[in-house]
């Protein structure tokens, strides 16, 4: 029997155990949102499948969630249930594009910090995707597709 109720105890413990780690690990989820377009900078027209990264930035050697999404046939974006926080970093990729980001106005330039408080809504939201300009250096593609030298993307 001890040796019963040593394994019963040892198994609680472990189980204990178990779930507070997953406890700890589950995402904060609030009652904030980022919604918006992303568009050609030159046509204004909608950019379908845009890759777009929402990072939790906190202190220098501390890393917080990411969240990603690709945009609708019509631009269109939707990050839900974000908890409170001051330091959102909204990046998109896509490409054919320069990268680009929420209110930044040099593809190599960061991108602004959004602050979203508890419940807050932050609509319409637009960020704009520059196509590089033409340039002489290229490269042929394995699929002999010609891509700019710069990002080897475009």
């Amino acid at each position: 029997m001890p040796v019963r109720t040593a394994l019963t105890t040892l198994i609680a413990a472990t189980l204990v155990v178990m779930m507070s780690a997953r406890q700890s690990t589950t995402e904060r989820i609030g009652t904030g949102a980022i919604t918006g377009t992303v568009l050609e900078s030159a046509t204004g027209r909608p950019v379908a499948g845009a890759t777009l990264m929402l990072e939790e930035r906190g202190k220098p050697g501390t890393f917080g969630r990411t969240r990603s999404q690709v945009t609708t046939p019509k631009g269109r974006f939707a990050f839900v249930d974000l908890p409170a926080f001051d330091n959102f970093i909204l990046t998109v990729t896509k490409t054919g594009y320069l990268d680009g980001g929420f209110r930044r106005t040099d593809p190599r330039g960061p991108s602004a910090p959004i602050i979203l408080k508890e419940g807050e809504w932050l609509d319409n939201v637009r960020i704009d995707l520059m196509r590089p300009a033409p340039s002489s250096m290229s490269v042929a593609s394995p699929s002999s597709e010609r891509m700019c030298a710069c990002c080897r993307r475009c």
